[in-house]
């Protein structure tokens, strides 16, 4: 059975987080209305039953309700979790300020010094708690800009942390990222060596196994042996659409087949989708169209998207989501003679582009573009 995640209105009229377990998306979302459940809306598909984190040695997940509300909240830093803990506690903090200024005002340096202490102390313990999330975010920037060696820096402070800090990150997480790390720096024999034990972890998945490989062997720009994993992971999990997304865009993007692409999504659009399933399945349609020379429709679908996607600020890999659906309706917008919007988009795209060698892809728009490209 499959964990999803469902936000929906009761027959009480309340709205809320339902958990349910089913064999697909589409039986557990029936099953919810014959159960008086309305406006039901996936939230979360079974991919995000693998998402865990390590507390005091032990695995676990986020309650769903807790998930769901925080999806979109700023990423975590040392200025963010200080503020919170000031923000939270805003009764504990005013009665320091008013302890501190009557120790300064009565000179009583002693309970001054103890009063500071502890609120640094405070503090100090909520940062000490934060710093994994603080690091995994750093991690993926690096990673989303190409910045390998603090990616490896990252991973290292990570795994100190999984031995000396209360809350870590899942070892599988870290091999995987660091697989990825040593496959992008051409040491792929290396990468899979590092991630093969994950093939054995009870809380993944093969389907979701083969994927993470896929995103490996691209790391190490190995489009054709990604594609082949991508299959792989498709016919193991026929039924979600989360492998169908990476195989459509490594069909359309990497390998510009938008016929055996346009095959593939046809799983993606009878699917019941998340809000960011939704985008993606935007931004995939977009480039299918783009390469079989259907240009205002790619148009539109890119246009979708990147609505969508801008609404969505602090999600992981943004730049990066961004970047290729501006680059490509850049092209389309180009090849309609558009020249002064393809011209925008194309500027929105480039730096990220340009840092991450994204070379066809620059090379495409250059084509399209000419000098406006420059």
């Amino acid at each position: 059975m499959k964990n999803f995640v469902w936000l929906a209105t009761d027959k009480h009229g309340q709205r809320g987080v339902v958990e349910f377990q089913s064999n697909s998306a589409r039986e557990a979302k029936e099953d919810l209305i014959s159960k008086g459940y309305t406006d039901v809306e996936l939230a979360e598909d079974e991919t995000a039953s693998t998402s865990r984190v390590v507390i005091r040695g032990k695995e676990v997940q986020a309650p769903a309700e807790y998930r769901i509300n925080n999806r979109n909240t700023p990423p975590p830093t040392f200025t963010r979790l200080i503020w919170e803990g000031v923000s939270q506690n805003a009764w504990l903090f005013l009665w320091v300020a008013i302890l501190l200024t009557t120790s300064a005002i009565t000179h009583h340096p002693i309970l001054f010094a103890c009063t500071a202490v502890l609120a640094v102390a405070g503090l100090c313990w909520r940062l000490w708690f934060g710093l994994s999330s603080i690091y995994y975010r750093r991690l993926l920037n690096a990673m989303e800009w190409h910045r390998w060696n603090k990616a490896n820096d990252a991973i290292n402070t990570l795994e100190i942390l999984g031995k000396i800090n209360p809350i870590a990150v899942p070892k599988r997480e870290l091999l995987r990222q660091r697989a990825q790390v040593l496959a992008a720096q051409g040491q792929l024999s290396e990468a899979l060596a590092v991630f093969r034990p994950v093939q054995f972890d009870p809380v993944t998945p093969i389907w979701l196994y083969y994927l993470h490989l896929s995103g490996i062997h691209e790391r190490a720009k190995d489009h054709e042996g990604a594609i082949e994993l991508s299959r792989k992971a498709v016919a193991e999990n026929s039924d979600g659409p989360t492998a169908h997304f990476d195989l459509v865009f490594r069909l359309a993007h990497y390998q510009r087949n938008p016929a055996a692409a346009r095959i593939a999504a046809q799983k993606i659009e009878e699917s019941i989708l998340t809000e960011v399933m939704v985008a993606f399945k935007h931004r995939d349609l977009g480039i299918i169209a783009y390469w079989e020379k259907e240009y205002v429709e790619s148009a539109k679908e890119l246009r979708i998207s990147l609505e969508k996607f801008e609404r969505m600020e602090h999600i992981p890999f943004r730049t990066a989501l961004l970047s290729i659906i501006h680059s490509y309706l850049a092209c389309a917008l180009g090849r309609l003679g558009n020249l002064d919007e393809a011209t925008k988009h194309f500027q929105s795209a480039k730096k990220y582009m340009i840092s991450t060698r994204r070379t066809e892809q620059l090379d495409e728009c250059r084509s399209v573009l000419g000098d406006l490209a420059s």
